[in-house]
């Protein structure tokens, strides 16, 4: 079974297709909408924030405001100042823990939030203090 775009104008296979609830399809293919999803949070940074945060994170804009505010808008590992601060969580709970910088942000991923990892590259610094 096919269906017609009525953003690209393409005849598609219906499973090109998302639903759109009780067994139909929406009009635009998937390709169409998810451009159109990408050029509208492009034109609306604010709401693509608002949205992640709270897909993502269970927060408020508010709510991470106020993370940043208690953070001197600074970093928590590192305390420096940044522009952009990144939400870090727990990967296990996806709990939020903190506003961190991309470089500690970084880190801690690469690190894979390892406590030992963490420990040995404390001592390897500790060793190798030049």
């Amino acid at each position: 079974m096919h269906k017609r775009c009525t953003e690209c104008g393409e005849t598609k296979h219906i499973d090109d297709f998302a639903s759109a609830g009780l067994g139909k399809k929406r009009a635009k293919c998937k390709p169409c909408l998810a451009r159109k999803k990408r050029e509208y949070y492009k034109k609306n940074p604010d709401k693509a924030r608002r949205r992640n945060l709270k897909t993502l994170y269970n927060l408020s804009n508010e709510e991470w405001d106020d993370m940043a505010q208690r953070q001197n808008y600074c970093c928590a590992i590192c305390r420096k100042s940044s522009d952009t601060l990144h939400t870090d969580h727990s990967h296990l709970t996806n709990k939020v823990r903190g506003l961190l910088c991309v470089n500690c942000n970084l880190l801690l991923g690469h690190a894979k939030d390892s406590l030992e990892i963490i420990s040995n590259a404390q001592l390897y610094l500790i060793e190798h203090n030049d």
